[in-house]
């Protein structure tokens, strides 16, 4: 009888404990959203889906059992041409996703976003592998309309804890030269934020690809955009920056293992209108501004193409303001990233090109190759109070290895490669207003450049090393820095669905290989297809 009561008392105590946890109420689990209402309209499935208008509205945004809330999974179905803006946020661990069905696509011509996620947190976005996943139709110079699109934006401010991933977007504007048109359209913009993660994706058509720019009194840290591929008409592909403001600081920004056309299909001459960087980390630099990027990584990355207009640079690394103040700093190393000109025209900066001042740069472990292009410069320097650790790079077929015209950053070179070096002529190092022509006149000057070589490192065509090569072993090794990452070589393949390519591991010991890959990456097996854009499309070049 004693027993009883008690495990009577204990059931009712366990069900009174049980009801004071469970939530007051829960969102739905999914629903279903299309252009228009279809079928019974409950939102059960696309045949039965409910209006773009249900989305938009805030009172079907909460923890009721009809709302949208952390947790629920939309659906989107067929062709939405009506833009969708967020109402509420998702939580840890209980994201808001938003899946895009099989052919479904966000068809929309919007200066704020054709997805809009303005100060919103906690969203998985899935493009479900859609080649038109978004688009803004017949938009471009001398189409239908001359909209600065934005595919995924936040209307000038954050978003946080975002992931956008798998599927294409674009095009947005398709660009004729050359005027100062389309210069808006963008295909992820963002003020700042913490912890966003946007990979897989495949971005065609727009002025700027991922423009992460950070707003005013912004502090983040873990963002990261990888395996993503900028392959037809995108001018920026990654704007990695603080904009013009003040009172931020960006901790461990990731850019990696994208695969990146150059300066495709748009121009910056005459009018200077857009300035083509497939990477640009940017911290303003005023006197007052107390910015800082701190500890971005840049790694990984394919960058190859040519430009058709005016070029600044591969990988950009500028400060906004020439002032120099310790107010405004920025901290970075690119390591691992094949870049490489694969037709006439150039950047007319370095492949890597750091502006201004309050740099410290590590770069080691890059391969470049300028194809004798008789302009090209390997990594330009300008501007004081900047530091460069230039180690374990292979720098080839270019005219000019190491270009400063200014008094003032620091540099400390070693164990490179510079193979055939200032083919055209002169140059082949400048520092200060003084050409030294050849590695040991560059060394007895400077006092740079102990252990570095001018030998043919004898590369394969896809810029593996073989086994025997001259640069097997010849690079400083760099564990000590412990960058598992910069410890990897870069893998064989990268963008879209590359994220398990194989890699292989540098040397625990002893010498490192020079230039992106280690002895032993091989590329036997092609890369996977990029996410194609919509057929019927023509690419826009340049005559």
């Amino acid at each position: 009888m004693l027993a009883g009561r008690f495990a009577s008392k204990f059931a009712i105590a366990l069900l009174f404990f049980a009801a004071a946890s469970w939530p007051a109420s829960a969102s739905q689990s999914a629903v279903y959203i299309g252009q228009s209402a279809a079928g019974a309209a409950n939102g059960s499935s696309c045949a039965n889906q409910l209006a773009a208008s249900f989305f938009n509205s805030g009172s079907n945004w909460g923890n009721g059992a009809s709302q949208i809330g952390p947790g629920t999974t939309v659906h989107l179905c067929g062709t939405i041409t009506t833009a969708l803006v967020a109402q509420g946020s998702g939580s840890s661990g209980n994201p808001i996703t938003l899946q895009w069905e099989s052919g479904a696509s966000l068809s929309v011509c919007n200066t704020v976003g054709a997805l809009q996620l303005t100060t919103k947190s906690y969203f998985t976005v899935d493009l479900g592998g859609n080649t038109a996943a978004i688009t803004c139709p017949n938009n471009g110079t001398g189409l239908g309309s001359g909209v600065g699109a934005v595919g995924i934006g936040a209307n000038g401010n954050w978003m946080s804890h975002i992931e956008i991933r798998n599927g294409t977007i674009g095009p947005l504007y398709k660009y004729t030269c050359c005027g100062s048109d389309g210069l808006n359209s963008v295909s992820i913009s963002l003020f700042g934020g913490t912890n966003n993660h946007f990979h897989d994706l495949a971005l065609n058509n727009a002025n700027g690809g991922i423009s992460f720019q950070l707003g005013n009194n912004i502090s983040s840290s873990g963002n990261e955009i990888n395996n993503n591929n900028c392959a037809i008409s995108i001018g920026r592909c990654v704007d990695y920056s603080n904009g013009d403001g003040s009172n931020v600081t960006d901790t461990g920004g990731q850019i990696h293992d994208n695969d990146i056309t150059f300066g495709d299909g748009w121009y910056s001459g005459g009018g200077d209108y857009t300035h083509l960087e497939s990477i640009r980390s940017f911290n303003y630099g005023g006197s007052n501004s107390n910015d800082h990027i701190v500890g971005e990584l840049i790694y990984n990355n394919y960058i190859h193409g040519n430009s058709t207009g005016d070029a600044t640079s591969f990988i950009f690394i500028p400060e906004g303001l020439s002032s120099c103040s310790s107010n405004s700093t920025l901290s970075a190393k690119i390591y691992n990233n094949l870049m490489v000109l694969t037709g006439g025209g150039g950047p007319g900066d370095g492949f890597i090109f750091t502006q201004d001042c309050e740099h410290t740069l590590e770069i080691y472990n890059n391969t470049i190759d300028g194809k004798n292009n008789s302009q090209m410069i390997c990594m330009e320097i300008e501007g004081s109070q900047t530091t460069v650790t230039f180690k374990n790079n292979i720098c080839e077929n270019v005219q000019t290895m190491i270009y400063n015209a200014h008094a003032g950053p620091t540099l400390i070179a070693s164990n490179n490669d510079y193979y055939n070096v200032g083919t055209h002529g002169s140059n082949g190092w400048y520092w200060q207003g003084q050409e030294y022509e050849t590695l040991a006149a560059w060394q007895s000057a400077t006092g740079q450049d102990s252990n570095s070589v001018t030998t043919n490192p004898g590369l394969n065509s896809d810029y593996t090393i073989p086994a025997g090569s001259a640069v097997a072993g010849l690079g400083v090794n760099l564990t000590s820095l412990s960058t598992s990452t910069l410890d990897d070589s870069k893998p064989a393949n990268v963008g879209p669905g590359a994220e398990s390519a194989s890699t292989v591991s540098r040397a625990s010991t002893g010498g490192w290989d020079l230039g992106a890959y280690a002895t032993g990456v091989v590329s036997s097996n092609p890369p996977p297809p990029p996410l194609a854009p919509p057929t019927g499309l023509a690419v826009v070049s340049v005559q």
